[in-house]
């Protein structure tokens, strides 16, 4: 590839171009290869295009793409800072099949507890339903309770 000063915009033309090709697999290896240090050494600016991207119905799969490549090992700066703008990409994803995808990343991240966390409770309760834990995660009633079916 050989694209090192080449703009987030650039990389992400590349990786959604890649997609569903002959070549794609060797090509995100490229690219993944070629920018991960950048991705996981980001500048303020780079951070800022990240949470524009997860905004964007196409560069939000790049991003996720990034972060599901170092969930487990980036730094936690970079975590916390993308976690509520992928979570709500997540849930505002069309495709409800894909959008775990998005939730899937975090969960390396943080570990399940995220969805009893998570500020915004309409976003709680998404996690929740994506991860399968809705029921889990809902107090049951009392044995004796009147409520029982």
């Amino acid at each position: 590839m050989g694209r090192l000063n080449n703009s987030w915009d650039d990389y992400c033309l590349c990786y959604l171009a890649a997609l569903g090709t002959d070549l794609g697999d060797e090509t995100l290896k490229s690219l993944w290869s070629e920018t991960r240090q950048r991705f996981l050494s980001a500048s303020e600016e780079d951070i800022n295009w990240f949470i524009q991207a997860l905004a964007d119905e196409q560069r939000k799969l790049f991003v996720v793409f990034m972060f599901n490549k170092v969930a487990q090992s980036a730094p936690k700066h970079l975590k916390e800072v993308l976690f509520s703008p992928i979570i709500r990409a997540a849930v505002y994803e069309r495709n409800p099949s894909f959008n775990r995808s998005f939730v899937e990343p975090c969960v390396i991240a943080f570990g399940h507890r995220l969805a009893k966390t998570h500020p915004d409770s309409y976003i709680r309760h998404r996690i929740e339903v994506q991860l399968g834990t809705e029921s889990l995660l809902q107090p049951l009633p009392p044995r004796n309770s009147k409520h029982q079916t």
